[in-house]
Parts: C-alpha cells; sequence; structure tokens
C-alpha cells in the first residue's frame, strides 16, 4: 500500500518498510544496504528511530561487524553466477520468442503447430520449398532449439555477451522474416 501510495506521488520514490527487529539487526551489523538508507534516506515521517541511527552513522558510532563483512562477501560469487544464468534464461527467451512466430507463420499458411523439435523441419517443408523464407533463417532456429536443450540440460554454464548479441541479433533477423511471412 505504502509502495502504491508513493508511486502515485513520484515514480522517482523507493519506499523500503523493515520490521523494527530487522532495522536494529541491520544497524548492528552495520549492513550496506542500511548504510545507504541512512546515508542518502529521507525521512518523512519518524517516530524517533531513523534520524537517531542517521546521527549514530555521521558520529561513526556505526561500523560493520565482521559477520556482515563474511555475508557480503560470501554473496559475490552467486551473484555472479547468478548473472551468468541470466544471459542464458535470455538466450532462452530469445528461443520461445523464435518457437511463438514460427508457431504463428506456420498456422497462418494452414500447418497445426508442431512440436518445437520438428519446427525448423516444418518451416523448411513448408515456407522453404515454397520460396517464402530462405534456409539460412531456418537455420536460427535449429540453432536456437540445439542451444536451449543444452542450456537446460545444463551442457553450457556459460556465454558471452558478444556471443548473446550475435545470437540475438539472428533472432531478430528469424522473426523479422516470420513477420513477412505473416503479411503475405
Amino acid at each position: 500500500i505504502v509502495e502504491r501510495v508513493g508511486a502515485e506521488i513520484s515514480k522517482r520514490f523507493h519506499i523500503n518498510t523493515l520490521k523494527i527487529s530487522t532495522l536494529w539487526e541491520q544497524a548492528r551489523q552495520g549492513d550496506p544496504v542500511l548504510m545507504n538508507m541512512l546515508r542518502d534516506g529521507v525521512v518523512f515521517y519518524d517516530v524517533g528511530v531513523f534520524e537517531p541511527l542517521q546521527v549514530l552513522l555521521q558520529e561513526g558510532k556505526i561500523r560493520p561487524s565482521r559477520e556482515s563483512v563474511n555475508n557480503y562477501a560470501a554473496r559475490a560469487p552467486i551473484t555472479m553466477q547468478n548473472a551468468d544464468w541470466h544471459i542464458l534464461q535470455a538466450c532462452i527467451d530469445l528461443y520461445w520468442a523464435c518457437i511463438d512466430i514460427a508457431h504463428a507463420a506456420l498456422m497462418k499458411h494452414g500447418q497445426l503447430p508442431p512440436s518445437p523439435a520438428m519446427v525448423g523441419r516444418m518451416l523448411r517443408d513448408t515456407l522453404v520449398k515454397k520460396g517464402m523464407v530462405k534456409a539460412k533463417v531456418v537455420d536460427t532456429m535449429d540453432e536456437l532449439y540445439a542451444l536451449q536443450k543444452d542450456i537446460t540440460h545444463r551442457n553450457i554454464a556459460k556465454m558471452s555477451g558478444k556471443q548473446f548479441d550475435d545470437l540475438r541479433a539472428r533472432a531478430i533477423d528469424f522473426l523479422k522474416a516470420m513477420q513477412d511471412v505473416l503479411r503475405v
């Protein structure tokens, strides 16, 4: 409710709500997120909790605990793994975007949508043979299918940003080709 009301006033508000016990625990540990809130936060209404913590921080009386240091240090490698996974997940999203538009193009031309494994073959049989798309375009679909299988089976653990950008550009070309087919 507070976030919704704040968003109605301004999209620039970043509203945080905390239990008082969580606030005190984070202050005791010198949690970096709370330190940023205390350092940069603006109080609209305080019952005597937030502003005294701001004063303690300004006076240098809030220090990070060893536990807080260790917790944040331990999170960094996990966050890096998450970043790698997000790139792979984005590849799977490209795959599904191409599957969806391919199904639409095939349905437009009287075909029942096949299983994803059969989309490439059916595109060749239906659209390439009629000269509506080039075989190179359909190769992108086959590559995306193989890639998403490798990702979901954990055969691929990382992909560079450049590799993703190249794949995304080819997926965009595939979508454009299918959109052209849909216009016919």
